[in-house]
Parts: C-alpha cells; sequence; structure tokens
C-alpha cells in the first residue's frame, strides 16, 4: 500500500509506527516529517519527494528510527529538500539505506551529520542542474559509498568533514562549481584513486589526509592560481598532480 500526501501536511511522530502494510510514502508541498515518524513498518520500502514539492526533515531524532529493510530516498524533479542534522542515522542501526536519487533542478540542503554512518549506500543518483549544499559530517563514516559524480551543471557546497572517512571511496568529480576544498572534507578516504578538480582553486588542511600505500591522482581543471595547504595530503604515500588547463599561472603550499 502507497500513501499519497498532496500539500501542507505535517506527518507527526510515529504516525506510521507499526503499520506493516505501507510501502511508500509520497509526499507532497510543504510537508514536513517530524521524530521517528517511519517506526518499525516491516513492510516500508521508503520515500519519493514529489515533483516541485518543498519537503522539511526537521532536527530530530532518526525519521527511520528500528526500520530493519532497505529504504530508499527518490527526489523528484525541481523539489526543495531539507535533511536537519541526524536525521537518517541518529539512533538506527537497522534501517539499510540503499539508493538515494536526486532529480534534476531539485535543490537538497544536508545537514550536519545528517547521513552518517551509512553502511549500504554505494553512490548518489544526481541529476542535472541541481543545488546541494553538505553539512558537516554530513556522510561521515558511510564506508560503503564508492564514488561521489556530480554533473558538470551542479552548484555544490561542501563543509569540513562532510565525507570523512569514506574508506570506500574511489573517485570523484568535482564541477566548476566548487573553487575551494575545505578542511577534512575528504580526510580518512583510505580507497581514494582519482579527483577530478574542474573550478578548485584551493586545498583546504588535511582535505585529503589519509594512512594508505595507494597513490591518489589529481586532475585540476582549474584556470590561474592554485593554493595547497601543507597537510592537505599528509600521510599518503604519493600524490600525482595534473594540471590540465595551460592557463595555470602558479602552484603553492600554504
Amino acid at each position: 500500500m502507497d500513501f499519497s500526501l498532496t500539500e501542507d501536511f505535517i506527518i507527526g511522530s510515529e504516525t506510521f509506527r507499526d503499520n506493516h502494510t505501507i510501502e511508500w510514502v509520497i509526499l507532497g508541498n510543504n510537508t514536513s516529517v517530524l521524530s521517528d515518524a517511519f517506526r518499525c513498518p516491516l513492510s516500508f520500502k521508503g520515500i519519493i519527494v514529489a515533483d516541485g514539492a518543498s519537503v522539511m526533515f526537521p532536527i530530530s531524532v532518526s525519521i527511520f528510527n528500528d526500520i530493519r529493510s532497505d529504504i530508499e530516498i527518490i527526489i523528484g524533479k525541481n523539489a526543495t529538500v531539507h535533511f536537519a542534522r541526524e536525521n537518517f542515522t541518529s539512533g538506527n542501526v537497522d534501517a539499510r539505506l540503499v539508493n538515494l536519487e536526486i532529480g534534476d533542478g531539485s535543490t537538497v540542503v544536508f545537514g550536519r551529520s545528517s547521513f552518517n554512518d551509512l553502511t549500504t549506500l554505494k553512490n548518489i543518483k544526481i541529476g542535472e542542474n541541481c543545488n546541494l549544499s553538505f553539512g558537516e559530517y554530513s556522510f561521515e563514516d558511510s564506508t560503503t559509498l564508492e564514488s561521489l559524480i556530480f554533473p558538470a551543471s551542479t552548484t555544490v557546497t561542501l563543509s569540513a568533514n562532510a565525507f570523512k572517512n569514506c574508506t570506500a571511496l574511489k573517485e570523484i568529480f568535482l564541477p566548476s562549481s566548487i573553487t575551494s576544498i575545505p578542511a577534512n572534507a575528504f580526510v580518512g578516504c583510505t580507497t581514494l584513486e582519482s579527483v577530478a578538480l574542474m573550478g578548485v582553486t584551493s586545498i583546504g588542511e588535511n582535505a585529503f589526509n589519509a594512512t594508505t600505500d595507494k597513490t591518489l591522482t589529481i586532475f585540476s581543471h582549474a584556470n590561474g592560481d592554485l593554493s595547497i595547504n601543507s597537510s592537505a595530503f599528509a600521510n599518503r604515500a604519493s600524490v600525482v598532480l595534473y594540471a590540465m588547463s595551460t592557463n595555470v599561472t602558479s602552484l603553492s603550499t600554504t
């Protein structure tokens, strides 16, 4: 059974508690989802944010608390979604987020620690022309995330420690909207092998620090100066940097 909300709804605490027939909840415009809203339904498959909808997940203990099944979050086109801190994982050790999709033109804010400690998500499927913001520790310790590929049309904001200790992360493509990588953004990503930087001109403290014998290859496409903090690649056995643009004027460490 699916449950569809058109608009202007608040899903209260434990609304779907022990409802073992509900499979999908479709969220319409101006919907807010409160603490423990989706608690324990054995049949639950996930939530769908409708095209063009604005949905808020306020600060709370996990909205998916005590669910013991695979979960999907599918965000439609041109939607606006705000995940506040600790939405998915706080107090929750059983739910498995296996799919996170963001439709074309959508704006999504991932608050502090909102999706940390994931152990089943391998990638984030991102559409064209999205606007995404990743708060501090938002995906920290998500140890199965393998790739982070943003379409070139994506506008992205990264905060410190956003992808800290994502130990399965192998490849990253950062679009030209990212000009600076903050401190510790990818610290502890020990299997990281390839990073493409389309617009980055500054790499912060411990941004890619990791104790590993793997070679990290950086492809920098930015024009102008590239400033790298002296600890940005600390503890790595080797780093190879390719300046892909003929307009790089200088490379410096700070």
